[in-house]
């Protein structure tokens, strides 16, 4: 198998999902092991990986619009649809436990800033559109 097509296949559609992964086994481990939080952990990532993979959904939905008006309306949908579904998930996570919801939190955020970080450095600190590259960047 080659490099690309490694790279390919832990890809969700430009979502990493080698860091995500590991974080959710590490939460699935420590669910095994008798701590609830551990669920909270494995959601945290699942919900990290479904909110790039709708984000980048979203940005080329807007990216091919015909209008900036459509571009724009249809980002703050799906934003308010993102927020809807990681607060039903917070709520229902609440209701089970206090501990489950609160390392749903932390992880989806350490996640989702890790999924960030993998991608710039992965694209040489480089803006998709070929602009100034990152300070310090050669």
């Amino acid at each position: 198998m080659s490099l690309g097509r490694m790279r390919s296949a832990w890809n969700l559609g430009g979502v990493n999902l080698v860091f995500p992964g590991a974080v959710m086994l590490v939460g699935l481990a420590i669910a095994v092991s008798g701590r609830l939080f551990g669920l909270g952990i494995a959601v945290g990532a699942v919900m990290a990986v479904l909110n790039s993979t709708f984000l980048i959904k979203r940005v080329q939905f807007a990216v091919d619009s015909p209008s900036a008006a459509v571009a724009t309306v249809s980002m703050q949908v799906g934003l308010l649809l993102t927020f809807g579904v990681i607060g039903l998930v917070t709520l229902l996570l609440l209701v089970l436990s206090v501990q489950m919801a609160v390392a749903m939190g932390i992880t989806f955020f350490a996640v989702q800033t890790g999924e960030i970080v993998l991608y710039y450095l992965g694209h040489s600190g480089r803006p998709a559109g070929g602009g100034a590259r990152l300070v310090g960047r050669r």
